[in-house]
């Protein structure tokens, strides 16, 4: 907050949010989505897809307070954070029978990072210049997927961690692919790897 961000980013959609929280920065996130479009499609939820379309709408509620210029550097300098796919993973692929016999670990992370790599430059195209995308986390080190595939023990996951690494290399190559096509000095496109620092956290808690 000393910096000027806010300590909780609104919801879009809450009945609550005003004109003022859409000139700060909202969120248009919809728990249990993904970049598979058959990820929210399961859980009743709103799909990436539908999220850039309440940001298209925000953006016009934007122009109508404050005029085309002042929104265009408003959508320019705001920072946008991306953060999904764990439920790609531990709801679609290893929970639902309908992506495992068509693609392997790392064909799955590819059919997702496509997805991924059009939201991107569907964000750009809206007027997007500072976009941060995260990485998943060890997703079979959760509590419920280490119950549900860790064995006696409860051991982490593998397999749901192996496809998160293979995301993580996938989402990093699309974001080193669009910093090479979009190169306006303004731009700032940036990978945030959270998976190492967080295994780190859970298999050595006494150094933290």
């Amino acid at each position: 907050e000393e910096f000027g961000v806010k300590g909780l980013v609104p919801a879009y959609l809450d009945p609550k949010t005003q004109l003022q929280d859409l000139l700060t920065g909202v969120s248009f996130a919809s728990g249990a989505a993904g970049y598979d479009p058959l990820t929210a499609k399961t859980a009743n939820v709103i799909p990436m897809s539908g999220q850039l379309e309440l940001f298209k709408e925000c953006i016009k509620k934007i122009k109508g307070a404050v005029g085309e210029e002042r929104a265009a550097t408003i959508i320019s300098k705001a920072i946008y954070i991306v953060c999904t796919g764990s439920n790609d993973i531990s709801n679609t692929y290893f929970s639902t029978p309908f992506r495992r016999p068509h693609y392997d670990i790392n064909g799955y992370a590819e059919f997702n990072a496509r997805y991924a790599n059009q939201f991107l430059q569907d964000l750009y195209g809206l007027g997007a210049r500072r976009i941060g995308l995260y990485g998943l986390p060890p997703i079979g080190c959760v509590p419920s997927q280490r119950t549900i595939g860790g064995g006696k023990n409860r051991d982490c996951y593998e397999a749901e961690n192996q496809l998160a690494i293979a995301y993580n290399t996938k989402l990093s190559g699309v974001i080193d692919s669009l910093k090479a096509v979009y190169t306006a000095p303004n731009t700032k496109l940036i990978f945030f790897d959270i998976y190492y620092p967080l295994l780190s956290i859970i298999q050595n808690p006494a150094k933290y």
